[in-house]
């Protein structure tokens, strides 16, 4: 237990226990994974831990004796020497496996130095949980009876002693985060080379640039075991510690009396209460937030068994693994291929090879999905919380929580259940119309879709019914889970007592541009996200498409438009035709759009997300000798053009708010300091984007690897490009915590929160509803810009620098038309 110097409690030995296993049984997981599954081959768990880890165990066994020896050498050691011989081989063994199977289950080839690193933290991890065990106050006298022949006295022994522990300390908590890079880099790659020298045919390094360059080595699994690797990946994942969630609640955050650090959550996994990367960034949270954060993660959840048990049943319904790889023409045939076919059919076999991975990694996901499920079913388990630098909050497992995807969530509910009431099946109705994909209708229209699936839905028992209905849903296994919990309530006595244990979200329209609206005053920005008291939903998304598809429509019917961009207008068309497929062109780079997003970051958007995939190049000169991809980049440019300008009467006032965002954040980096606000709910937040620069780390193989180490210079065009981003997310955060922390005072407990989509029982939606624009009055009625921001950063710059004023506020009367706004969040 950090830093409580005492022995953990029987409630506590509950997660201990749990977490142990997360760490140091990771055997008898993958066995009973094996003995609990269906699986096709067992051989393949059998094979990861003897045909794998025994072996692996010796060869690091060895390698320990040889850093053990170092230590009690002359001269300076390095950090994985002092590392290696502090955990058990084959626990150590296995761990490396297990990270090494979900390092490579990825869409694409990780770096050496991505996979050294990872391994090395997994290692730490393994090192900690077993110091923990030992509830032994010097650690280093572990391995100091191994080798006491080799000090002669007592003095040398305490000394000794002394100087390892707090090497091994300093090894273990990184204040650093360049330094912990350091060091677990250090220690994978000696854990790597110890892999590859017993399993040589499992894996490979392929080299992609000069030798020493930071990403000059990607790792491969070899052809010879890629046959396993499916059933391998989802095995690993029930050993993975960060992937899990607790067997008892949570402990609250609060300051360590012996460390002043603030710790909470697990009680042996280490984690901060925020996360970062490279950056400095900095988020001193106000005893609100941190009451938020508590709050959140005392909901206990539990496995929905029906949901489990029909996913059992038709595995269809989830992703599937691809039963054929794409495969490349033959050589004899390639050569007889034009140029111009040769990169036609290279494009054709990276698309499809995406495609492959994408499905692929799904599968596998599915897959964890229900080893995880399998492994909680009839018991409570609790998400450990913490914050982002923004303060935005995320559990600190990784697969079976609320913020997942559609399977993610409906494998989970609350655990504590409450009745309907008067509300609740109307509630439970419109979540369940959400789920399908009605979420555009009225409230009153969904409430009346769902009734016109009454019959279907009493019918859910028989699998057929449901399949042949989820599968018309956009998220099938949550309208399942939805339905049949209409189907219980409708079939009991009395729906209003029924006891219903089911997550009820409602979301917000477009967050940022909402956020930067209410900010501003701005009615048309409200009108426009659904914060006023309009009696009609608008679909700012839909809007833009409809908006788009005149724009195409206008320049095909005008005499004076050149040939090629007809021809380019014509294309997108068919596409932009259908509505359903135009709202989703356009959704990402409208919903980006308060979050900074650039014009070039909209055209890489559409490529990436594969809208151009399905379009017909065009037979115009303007696309001749473009590669599929060159054009498709082309293509994406001129969606992109229009884009921004239908969107342009919605954003005009927000993007007046970045603006001034951007040129605050540019000023404090000419003068080098750091982006600084306060959160309405008192948090602290520092935005640092420094200069990285790569730095050489030699390994113990004498390779020159590069990582990249942050400065102390501030980079100014990053610092612009992230501000108005940051802010916003800090703003929608603060929100997220307030309404927590006012459900808990009014008795609602049990809640889920994904930045802008809140959950609780259906018989609270009516009054969470209420909060929401209550809590939304409070953070945007008066002018936070001006009174509270803008005079913060005043304060801190030298009079040679002034800024520009904020942006005037418009005449929105927020108080009227968010309480009255129907659809601010729905």
């Amino acid at each position: 237990m950090s830093g409580s110097g005492k022995s953990p409690s029987d409630f506590e030995l509950v997660e201990c226990l749990w977490e142990a296993k997360m760490y140091s049984e990771a055997e008898q997981a993958y066995i009973e994974s094996i003995e609990k599954l269906d699986l096709q081959d067992t051989k393949v768990g059998q094979r990861l831990l003897f045909d794998l880890a025994s072996p692996l165990a010796e060869t690091i066994a060895l390698r320990q004796e040889s850093a053990e020896a170092k230590l009690f050498e002359p001269g300076q050691k390095q950090d994985w020497q002092r590392l290696l011989p502090m955990a058990d081989p084959l626990q150590g063994a296995i761990t490396v496996v297990t990270s090494l199977m979900q390092q490579l289950s990825g869409s694409k080839a990780p770096t050496y130095q991505q996979v050294a690193i990872a391994i090395g933290v997994a290692f730490i991890h393994q090192v900690r949980f077993e110091k923990w065990v030992s509830q032994d106050k010097r650690y280093a006298t572990r391995f100091l009876k191994r080798n006491a022949h080799v000090l002669s006295s007592k003095v040398q022994h305490k000394r000794f002693v002394t100087n390892l522990e707090r090497r091994l300390r300093e090894s273990l908590e990184f204040e650093d985060h360049w330094d912990r890079k350091k060091v677990c880099l250090s220690l994978g790659a000696v854990l790597i080379d110890c892999f590859l020298s017993t399993h040589p045919e499992v894996i490979e390094l392929r080299q992609t640039g000069s030798r020493g360059k930071a990403e000059s080595q990607v790792v491969y699994w070899t052809d010879e075991f890629l046959e396993d690797v499916e059933s391998l990946h989802a095995l690993a994942a029930t050993a993975s510690p960060v992937k899990k969630p607790m067997r008892v609640p949570p402990r609250d955050w609060a300051v360590n009396e012996d460390t002043g650090h603030l710790e909470g959550g697990y009680y042996m996994v280490h984690h901060s209460i925020y996360r970062t990367e490279w950056h400095p960034h900095k988020l001193t949270p106000s005893k609100d937030a941190i009451a938020a954060l508590n709050t959140i993660q005392r909901t206990a959840w539990d496995i929905n068994e029906e949901v489990y048990g029909f996913l059992l049943r038709n595995p269809q319904l989830a992703p599937q693994i691809p039963l054929q790889k794409p495969q490349r023409l033959p050589k004899e045939m390639w050569e007889t291929l034009s140029e111009k076919d040769q990169a036609t059919a290279r494009q054709q076999f990276q698309d499809e090879s995406a495609r492959f991975v994408s499905q692929n990694s799904k599968a596998i996901t599915f897959r964890r999905q229900m080893l995880h499920a399998q492994e909680l079913r009839g018991q409570p388990f609790w998400q450990p919380h913490s914050f982002d630098f923004r303060g935005r909050l995320y559990p600190s497992n990784q697969m079976l929580t609320n913020q997942g995807d559609d399977i993610s969530k409906a494998l989970i509910r609350f655990y504590n259940g409450t009745q309907l009431g008067a509300n609740g099946l109307d509630a439970l109705k419109i979540h369940a119309a959400n789920c399908f994909g009605k979420d555009k209708l009225s409230l009153v229209e969904r409430m009346k879709f769902v009734d016109t699936l009454e019959e279907q839905i009493i019918d859910f028992d028989n699998d057929k019914v449901a399949l042949a209905l989820c599968a018309q849903a956009d998220e099938p296994a949550s309208f399942y889970a939805a339905a049949m919990e209409i189907r219980r309530a409708l079939k009991s006595a009395d729906h209003n007592q029924f006891v219903s244990h089911l997550p009820i979200a409602v979301d917000g329209t477009c967050n940022g541009l909402q956020i930067l609206s209410l900010l501003g005053k701005d009615h048309v920005g409200a009108e426009k996200t659904n914060c006023t008291s309009a009696p009609t939903r608008k679909d700012l998304y839909m809007e833009v498409a409809r908006s788009v598809q005149s724009i195409i429509t206008s320049i095909l019917s005008d005499n004076t438009s050149s040939t090629e961009l007809k021809a380019v207008a014509c294309t997108w068309n068919s596409l932009m035709s259908d509505e359903s497929k135009a709202r989703k062109v356009v959704k990402r780079a409208v919903m980006t759009t308060a979050y900074g997003v650039t014009r070039e970051g909209i055209r890489e958007q559409l490529v990436a997300d594969r809208h151009c995939d399905s379009l017909a190049i065009p037979q115009t000169s303007e696309f001749e000798g473009l590669t599929p991809i060159q054009a498709r980049h082309k293509l994406a440019g001129y969606m992109r053009d229009w884009i921004v300008q239908a969107r342009v009467a919605v954003v005009v006032e927000a993007v007046k708010i970045m603006d001034y965002f951007r040129e605050v954040a540019t000023v404090l980096a000419k003068e080098q300091r750091s982006l600084t606000w306060k959160t309405p709910d008192g948090c602290l937040v520092e935005q640092k984007y420094v200069v990285l620069k790569d730095t050489p780390v030699r390994t113990f193989d004498n390779w020159m690897r590069r990582l990249r180490r942050p400065t102390n210079k501030i980079q100014p065009s990053k610092m612009a490009g992230a501000a108005a981003p940051n802010i916003v997310h800090s703003l929608d955060a603060t929100m997220c915590r307030m309404v927590a922390n006012r459900l808990a005072k009014e008795g609602i407990t049990e809640m889920a929160f994904v930045h802008d989509s809140y959950a609780v029982h259906a018989r609270h939606l009516a009054r969470l509803n209420e909060i929401i624009r209550e809590v939304g009055v409070d953070l945007f009625e008066g002018d936070w810009i001006s009174e509270h921001f803008h005079p913060l950063q005043v304060a801190v710059l030298p009079d040679q620098a002034p800024l520009s004023d904020p942006p005037k506020q418009g005449e929105l009367d927020v108080a009227h038309e968010l309480l009255n706004a129907t659809y601010f969040f729905s």
